[in-house]
């Protein structure tokens, strides 16, 4: 996939955002002023499925519960990307990658995660 990228407003601030498969689903945001400083959010996969460099398997969807309401959320899409740069919004260093677990986050922010549905990409 080439690196498309996007624009997302999230709490009146612009970023840019974009997604890469491998080994998982991965969300690269960056602050639209300072494209040095990115965060890298991770969905590594958790299925032992055997594949080869050109077939790969990786967590398209999330279902997950919080407060009594379950949400379905893709991982390489942009409500997540939303959710995400709601959470980590002041985490941005210039110059600096940091490199986060999606399930973590998600934990952290009082989801509680049901199930992962996997999905081939060639």
């Amino acid at each position: 996939m080439n690196r498309k990228t996007r624009t997302i407003t999230v709490n009146g601030v612009q970023y840019v955002w974009w997604y890469k498969i491998r080994w998982g689903a991965c969300i690269f945001l960056s602050t639209i002023n300072d494209k040095t400083s990115m965060i890298t959010v991770e969905f590594p996969c958790e299925d032992k499925i055997k594949y080869d460099e050109h077939d790969v398997v990786f967590p398209e969807y999330i279902i997950m519960k919080k407060d009594n309401k379950e949400y379905c959320v893709n991982t390489i899409g942009p409500k997540m990307a939303s959710l995400m740069l709601s959470y980590l919004s002041d985490a941005f260093k210039s110059r600096k990658n940091i490199i986060y677990n999606g399930y973590d986050l998600l934990s952290k922010m009082g989801y509680i995660i049901s199930e992962v549905k996997n999905r081939w990409y060639w």
